[in-house]
C-alpha cells in the first residue's frame, strides 16, 4: 500500500489498521439467523427517522469547513480530520454514513467518497445533501450492510467508520 501511495505521488502515512478482516464463517454462522431481524429493524427506525428529519437538509456551511481546517483546540472529531491529512483524490468508503454528513465535509475536502448504510431514507437524504453541496460528482452512496455490499476489493485508501459501533454491538 505504501508503493502504491508513492507511485501515485502521495506520501505514504501511517495507519491505525492495517486491514479490515471479517470474523470467522463459524461465528458469523452461529448469529446469521439474527442479524438480518436486527438490520431490518435499524433500517426501518433510520427510515422514519430519514423521513422526519429531511426537511433539515442545509449546505455544509464555510464556517464548518474552516472549523476542521483550524490550528489550535481539535475536538475528537477534527482530531481525526487533521490525521487523515490533505485528501484530494483519496477513495474513502463511509461505513455506516448515514444522511451523509461526513461524507459531505470528506467530499468539500477533495476525497471520491462512497457512503454505506443499511437505511434507504437515510441514503436517499445523503444523495439530496450531495446535489446540495455540490459534491454528486465526489459522493456516491450504496444501500446495503457492509457484509452484502458489492465493494471492489483493495479500493478504498480510508475506512470512515463514525458512530456506528453502538449500532452493531
Amino acid at each position: 500500500m505504501l508503493g502504491e501511495q508513492a507511485a501515485r505521488g502521495r506520501r505514504p502515512r501511517s495507519r491505525c489498521l492495517k486491514g479490515v478482516g471479517m470474523q470467522s464463517n463459524v461465528a458469523r454462522q452461529e448469529t446469521e439467523s439474527e442479524i438480518p431481524a436486527e438490520r431490518a429493524q435499524e433500517a426501518e427506525f433510520f427510515d422514519r427517522w430519514a423521513k422526519d428529519h429531511g426537511r433539515l437538509l442545509e449546505p455544509v456551511e464555510p464556517a464548518v469547513l474552516d472549523r476542521y481546517r483550524r490550528p489550535g483546540v481539535l475536538y475528537p472529531k477534527e482530531y481525526c480530520f487533521r490525521m487523515l491529512g490533505d485528501l484530494h483524490d483519496e477513495t474513502i468508503l463511509d461505513v455506516g454514513c448515514g444522511e451523509g454528513e461526513n461524507a459531505m465535509i470528506l467530499a468539500r475536502l477533495g476525497a471520491r467518497v462512497t457512503g454505506l448504510d443499511v437505511s434507504s431514507g437515510a441514503i436517499d437524504l445523503a444523495k439530496q445533501r450531495a446535489l446540495l453541496n455540490r459534491v454528486s460528482d465526489r459522493a456516491k452512496f450504496i444501500c446495503a450492510p457492509l457484509t452484502a455490499a458489492s465493494l471492489p476489493e483493495s479500493f478504498f485508501d480510508v475506512i470512515w467508520i463514525d458512530n456506528l459501533l453502538h449500532h452493531v454491538l
